[in-house]
């Protein structure tokens, strides 16, 4: 299952669930927001914002993905683990995406206290993969 597949299956279901998205971001922005935080977007990151800008709420399963804004004012200090990008339970834990190559950002997770984040998907591919068919996996991973 390639990215684009996988959003083409989660938007609409998350538009049938009432999800306030916001519009896809321009190449531009993607670009300048990421390098703002110390960060390349890699071509999964710049296909995942131009698909969706973000969201207001949770989805159905309380994931959040953060807008462009709010990972501008959420990223002030840089992390070997990479940028925040999105949430689980209104803070439970957070995720954080990070530049392999050009081509690809693994996810990792962090529930701040509990220990140093946790690699849960190779690439931004991996994780909505497995967010479209196993959701727990990637939002609930395994204790440390």
């Amino acid at each position: 299952m390639t990215l684009t597949s996988s959003l083409d299956i989660l938007i609409p279901r998350w538009r049938s669930q009432g999800t306030d998205m916001l519009p896809p971001s321009t190449p531009s922005t993607v670009i300048e927001t990421f390098r703002r935080v110390g960060q390349e977007p890699s071509v999964e990151t710049m296909t995942l914002y131009q698909s969706l800008g973000g969201m207001r709420m949770m989805d159905n399963l309380l994931w959040r993905l953060w807008p462009l804004d709010e990972i501008e004012q959420l990223n002030q200090e840089p992390s070997e683990y990479g940028v925040l990008f999105s949430d689980f339970l209104i803070d439970s834990h957070v995720y954080r995406l990070r530049q392999v190559d050009h081509e690809v950002s693994d996810v990792w997770v962090d529930a701040f206290d509990l220990g140093p984040p946790m690699l849960v998907a190779p690439s931004l591919t991996d994780f909505f993969a497995t967010y479209c068919t196993r959701p727990s996996l990637v939002l609930d991973p395994p204790s440390r």
